[in-house]
């Protein structure tokens, strides 16, 4: 039983564990101070210590102290703090991120504002607010972060929303279906590239806060997406 257990260890290191250990390293120094041998001296010293660093660190793995053996308080976690940029969508699926470079599909550029970061951040909270799910919009607006549920025919997506609060002035953001849905079979405007539907919602938004898509290298690379 862990009870018995813990009794032996206890046992263990009063009587033979770390005392012990420290009466020997006491009685190498004496030897040492009556012989001279100062090398005698360094060698079993470093040996003692080094075997007393292996019992402390080995009764510590196999008898870890439970939260009502120790303070008598349970650990405490850290809580999870927000990323500081959204994850990128995974192939094939009805999303879109400002991450996602590798697959243009399933990218879109960050947004760019010209109000000030406080004054922008309330507007885009305000928007989603009028259009998302009951009791879904969470916005911290110290960290620059805003999510929201918007209801569509078709399902929920959700949206998640960083302010780089940098003066850049731009909003990185991601925002996936629930569930997944075939993508619509081709884009005909010049120059628009063919993907999941989130795309045309994700634009919409925009347009409605009256921002602009900011242009990065990657959108410079790539070529339009027509029929596959």
């Amino acid at each position: 039983p862990r009870e018995t257990m813990s009794a032996k260890a206890a046992s263990f290191l009063a009587n033979r564990g770390a005392p012990g250990i420290s009466r020997r390293i006491e009685r190498v120094s004496a030897r040492a101070a009556a012989t001279g041998d100062a090398g005698y001296a360094s060698r079993r010293g470093r040996r003692e210590t080094l075997a007393g660093s292996l019992l402390g660190v080995g009764t510590s793995f196999c008898f870890p102290a439970r939260a009502d053996e120790s303070s008598g308080t349970s650990p405490v976690s850290a809580p999870d703090a927000a990323p500081r940029r959204p994850a990128a969508c995974a192939t094939g699926t009805s999303c879109v991120s400002t991450s996602s470079f590798r697959t243009p599909a399933n990218y879109l550029p960050p947004w760019e504002y010209v109000e000030d970061d406080a004054v922008a951040f309330a507007k885009l909270e305000r928007a989603l607010r009028g259009r998302a799910v009951a009791d879904s919009v969470r916005a911290d607006a110290a960290a620059g972060f805003v999510a929201a549920s918007l209801a569509y025919p078709d399902g929920v997506d959700d949206y998640e929303f960083y302010f780089k609060n940098d003066g850049s002035k731009t909003v990185l953001f991601k925002a996936q279906s629930r569930v997944n849905k075939a993508s619509p079979p081709g884009c005909f405007t010049p120059g628009c590239i063919n993907g999941p539907r989130n795309r045309s919602r994700v634009e919409e938004l925009r347009r409605d806060v009256g921002w602009l898509a900011f242009e990065t290298d990657e959108d410079k690379k790539w070529v339009p997406l027509l029929l596959h």
